[in-house]
C-alpha cells in the first residue's frame, strides 16, 4: 500500500488515534509514573489554569513537529510524500506552541504526517539487517504472524525516543489491543504486518505525549 494510501485508511481512523492521544495525556500524574502526564487544565471561561504539583507544559511549534518526529524515528531525511503532506496541513499546528491549542484539524494533521514518516520508516528497516534498525528490531516484516510480543518490544523503542520515556503496562496493552481491533479479521500476510506496525506506529507519533514539552 503507497504511503498517500495509507494516510487516506488512517484518517479513517483518527477518532481513535485522538482517543489515545488523550489517554496517554492523561496516564501519567505526578503520583504514578516518571513520564509526561496531564499538565494543565482548562477554566470554566477556557483559560489555561496551572494545575498543583505539576510542570506548565506547551506543545511543540508548527516549524519543528515534523523534523521532531524524524528525528525520533530515525528515518533520515522525509520522503516527498511526507513533505508534501506537512506542507499542504502545517497551517493547522500552532505556531506559537500554545498549550492551549490542540484541535481536531491539528490532532487529523499528526496523524497524517506521522503516518507518512512512518511510512518511510518501515520502507527503511525493511531493506535493513535487524541489528541495524531503531525500531522494529525483532519482527519479521516480510511475512505475516506479528506477534503481541513483537508490537510490545516496537511500541517500547518508540516510547523510549519519541516520549523520552517508557512506556507503561497499561499504555502496552492500550497500543496492543487498538491494532488487534483495528485489524481483526483481516488475512495475515506481509501487507498486513506492515499496516498494523504503521499503524501502531503513527497513534505513538501522533499522540500528546510526542507532541509536548
Amino acid at each position: 500500500m503507497s504511503g498517500m494510501k495509507m494516510v487516506k485508511k488512517f484518517i479513517v481512523f483518527s477518532i481513535s488515534f485522538v482517543g489515545i492521544a488523550l489517554a496517554y495525556q492523561n496516564c501519567g500524574s505526578p503520583s504514578g509514573n516518571s513520564g509526561g502526564g496531564t499538565v494543565a487544565a482548562n477554566s470554566s471561561n477556557g483559560d489555561i489554569v496551572a494545575l498543583p504539583n505539576t510542570k506548565t507544559a506547551s506543545v511543540q511549534r508548527a516549524s519543528r513537529v515534523l523534523d521532531n518526529m524524524v528525528s525520533c524515528l530515525g528515518t533520515g531525511q522525509p520522503s516527498n510524500a511526507a513533505r508534501d503532506t506537512w506542507n499542504d496541513n502545517k497551517g493547522t499546528i500552532s505556531e506559537e506552541g500554545l498549550a492551549n491549542s490542540m484541535t481536531q484539524p491539528m490532532a487529523k494533521t499528526l496523524v497524517s504526517v506521522a503516518a507518512e514518516v512512518c511510512d518511510d520508516l518501515m520502507d527503511r528497516e525493511r531493506g535493513a539487517a535487524p541489528a541495524d534498525r531503531k525500531i522494529f528490531i525483532e519482527a519479521d516484516l516480510d511475512s505475516g504472524g506479528l506477534s503481541n510480543a513483537d508490537l510490545r518490544t516496537a511500541s517500547k523503542r518508540i516510547a523510549r525516543s519519541c516520549w523520552g520515556r517508557n512506556a507503561t503496562a497499561d499504555e502496552l496493552a492500550m497500543i496492543v489491543g487498538a491494532v488487534d481491533d483495528a485489524f481483526d479479521g483481516e488475512n495475515d500476510d506481509a501487507n498486513l504486518t506492515r499496516k498494523k506496525m504503521i499503524y501502531m506506529c503513527t497513534s505513538m507519533t501522533a499522540s500528546f505525549d510526542a507532541f509536548n514539552m
